[in-house]
């Protein structure tokens, strides 16, 4: 043990232990020997990246909440009856030491359990000493800025169409520091409700790409007609923000303005969506020195200039500089904003056109959303176990390549099951946003027939018996492989093909489609396959694959003609003695779990009841699937 572990070990353990989740225990301020830690940035970063995935997803008012009534409704009976609740009370009313005995409860704002319950339930709710601390914990003015998610897909979140847009990476750091993005996607209760915070939606960032003009002459005749979205700017520049000169931060240099021109007109088009959900909209200008911005047409901000109509040859008032961003809360974004293309239009002045020694202009538009944050917590039916979105059924790599949209595999969606969906982003220094606010949907049913979600393979006999009387005598020559479509439409089998274990493309085979409830077969060898199951099964089988089953178990994986997992799962040869060369075939338990983890599981399969299996029918064992 060294000296500074020793020091650790021998001090107070409770007030050494408080200090763990404190911040300031990462940050290297004085706790004594613990300071230690404050070497180690990395450790602060992970620590806190993880403190604020576990409040965007699991310690908050929505979860928690839930997590409470779900233990309240464990150990209090509805009826009023006695229960665990009255002897919790009666020890701390009664307690030898407490000394104001019977007042237990009188702190609760209803004195009664169901207040104990509310106490709880505001620890960790926006404002509560919990939430308050966790805020402090993971505070970090470095981290990017919380993306936005939206829906892209059809109406109704069909299962099959799940798709979604999320914001441009922002980071204070810059907008070059994008590391990483990473989408989640959990199950949740169907009550559960969204506590949301302001979310910032950046429509036009800083440091962006325009389109601009010299101001030799006008842009435009009449002269306002630059500022309207209809206006054909294709003809001028192109330039990223800053724009100007005499400035190290300066990203497109106009090294002939001085002297030369006195403005420069910028415009910019963007999108705006669902401006029902935004609440207000905030315009930031960094410039030199006068400035005129319109919005579709309107004039929503000007300073240090006389009018808002000057011309091409028009100066400033004076020479100021605002190295910094200048806010401007521009109020209701539907007053400034419509669905879809918008313009945003700036006339940037220098106060003089050879004596000033700088110019420049840079621009952010952002809106902020706001919704409501429910008091209720979803309540679940018999005191038993919801879900929590702490459990992610999917979860995307961490994508070193950003992308402004993402579809959810079909796989794992069940139509009528609430879902939640979120992203979150990752610059160069290892630090993650928080989570997006959530989009929460009921999954709808498909819009298609799916292959991920209707094809499944059902049974495998991956090591036959060897018979008397076989034409064969190597009993693999007798395996096969059974596929059932479980779902309601018609399916197309041409893209489909085995990859792993044995290897099998459907669009060579004899069978292509597939309807609804019925079965498919691939063999080791048609012939003896025939032979021992009979000539009535010939119009199932699509084909021969090439390679054997693994008597000891092996991966077999199915795939569609994108190279998507339909169905991928490991079976093991000590699960069913009898599977195992005594005659029976595994066959699967629940063909319509949608569960990829559960697949591999010997929970998942069982024995046939059937010597020879049952291929071409469903286990007469098991109940009938659809």
């Amino acid at each position: 043990m060294s000296a500074a572990e020793d020091g650790v070990k021998g001090q107070d353990e409770d007030g050494y232990g408080k200090q763990v989740l404190a911040r300031r225990f990462f940050q290297g301020h004085s706790v004594g020997t613990p300071n230690i830690y404050h070497e180690f940035p990395d450790c602060i970063i992970a620590f806190q990246n993880r403190v604020r995935e576990l409040t965007d997803l699991l310690l908050n008012a929505d979860q928690c909440g839930q997590i409470i009534d779900e233990c309240a409704a464990v150990i209090s009976d509805p009826a009023g009856g006695p229960s665990f609740v009255q002897a919790d009370r009666a020890m701390w009313d009664y307690h030898p030491r407490t000394a104001s005995r019977g007042t237990f409860y009188e702190s609760s704002p209803t004195g009664d359990f169901a207040g104990m319950v509310q106490r709880m339930k505001e620890f960790i709710s926006p404002g509560g000493w919990g939430a308050q601390n966790l805020a402090r914990i993971d505070d970090d003015t470095d981290i990017p800025e919380t993306p936005v998610v939206t829906s892209i897909g059809p109406a109704g979140f069909p299962a099959d169409a799940l798709a979604f847009r999320v914001s441009h990476f922002e980071d204070p750091q810059g907008r070059n520091t994008f590391g990483a993005m990473q989408w989640r996607l959990a199950e949740v209760s169907p009550d559960a409700r969204v506590v949301h915070t302001d979310s910032r939606v950046v429509l036009v960032p800083e440091e962006a790409q325009w389109r601009y003009f010299k101001g030799r002459q006008e842009p435009s005749s009449p002269r306002s007609l630059w500022r309207q979205l209809a206006f054909d700017d294709s003809a001028w520049s192109v330039g990223r923000t800053p724009l100007g000169y005499g400035e190290t931060f300066i990203a497109t240099e106009l090294s002939d303005m001085r002297g030369g021109y006195t403005t420069v007109y910028l415009r910019k088009t963007f999108d705006a969506v669902d401006l029902a959900a935004l609440d207000r909209l905030t315009l930031d200008v960094k410039y030199d020195d006068g400035v005129n911005v319109w919005i579709n047409g309107q004039l929503a901000y000007r300073d240090n200039v006389s009018s808002a109509e000057l011309p091409y040859n028009g100066t400033a008032d004076s020479a100021i500089e605002n190295a910094s961003f200048v806010s401007s809360d521009l109020g209701d974004p539907a007053a400034w904003l419509v669905e879809g293309s918008n313009v945003i239009a700036v006339q940037v002045l220098n106060s003089a056109i050879s004596g000033s020694s700088d110019c420049f202009i840079d621009v952010r538009l952002a809106a902020w959303q706001r919704q409501e944050t429910s008091d209720e917590t979803p309540a679940t039916a018999g005191g038993g176990r919801g879900k929590y979105e702490i459990n992610a059924i999917w979860e995307s790599d961490e994508l070193t390549g950003f992308s402004d949209s993402m579809g959810v595999p079909p796989s794992v969606v069940t139509p009528g099951r609430a879902y939640r969906v979120r992203c979150r982003m990752k610059d160069t220094t290892g630090r993650w946003s928080h989570w997006s606010a959530p989009v929460q949907f009921l999954a709808g049913e498909r819009i298609a027939p799916s292959i991920a979600m209707d094809l499944r393979i059902t049974e495998l006999m991956y090591n036959p018996p060897q018979l008397a009387g076989d034409t064969f005598a190597d009993n693999d020559e007798y395996e096969f492989i059974e596929l059932k479509n479980v779902g309601r439409h018609a399916l197309d089998l041409s893209g489909v093909s085995l990859t792993e274990g044995v290897t099998f493309d459907f669009a060579s085979g004899r069978v292509t489609s597939l309807d609804p409830g019925q079965f498919v077969l691939v063999v080791r060898n048609q012939t003896a396959f025939l032979a021992r199951y009979g000539a009535d099964l010939a119009p199932l089988i699509a084909g021969e694959y090439a390679g054997k089953l693994a008597n000891a178990g092996e991966t077999i994986e199915l795939v569609d003609a994108a190279g998507t997992v339909i169905h991928r799962f490991t079976y093991a040869d000590d699960w069913y003695d009898v599977t195992d060369g005594e005659g029976f075939s595994l066959t699967m338990v629940d063909v319509t779990d949608p569960d990829p983890a559960v697949w591999s599981l010997k929970e998942a399969w069982q024995a046939s009841s059937m010597v020879d299996g049952s291929p071409g029918a469903d286990d007469p064992g098991l109940p009938a699937r659809p």
